[in-house]
């Protein structure tokens, strides 16, 4: 699932605020849409990155995981959250693979 809107799939756009803060809006399945803000240790490279945001579906949320670099532009993150819904709240895993672009 992807830390960004608790999704199974979704399109994230990020922008930067400094090297290591991004805040991001997200549009994803089940969560639909969600607005945060993502920490990152090394954006480019493998480090610990944590999110927070709001969303419809998963009205509060946060998640904290490691990034690998696997090549380029892509990334393996691992790790879990917690989510707060009208449907489900609790732990969730984090397993997201992303293509940057």
């Amino acid at each position: 699932m992807d830390p960004n809107g608790v999704d199974i799939v979704g399109y994230t756009a990020q922008t930067k605020i400094n090297d290591s803060f991004y805040r991001y809006y997200t549009f994803g399945f089940p969560s639909l849409v969600a607005v945060g803000l993502n920490y990152y240790d090394n954006y480019q490279g493998n480090g610990f990155t944590g999110t927070v945001g709001v969303g419809i579906g998963s009205i509060l949320y946060g998640s904290l995981a490691y990034q690998v670099n696997v090549k380029n532009t892509h990334y393996l993150k691992l790790g879990g959250g917690y989510t707060s819904s009208i449907a489900y709240s609790g732990l969730y895993p984090v397993l997201s693979y992303e293509i940057r672009f």
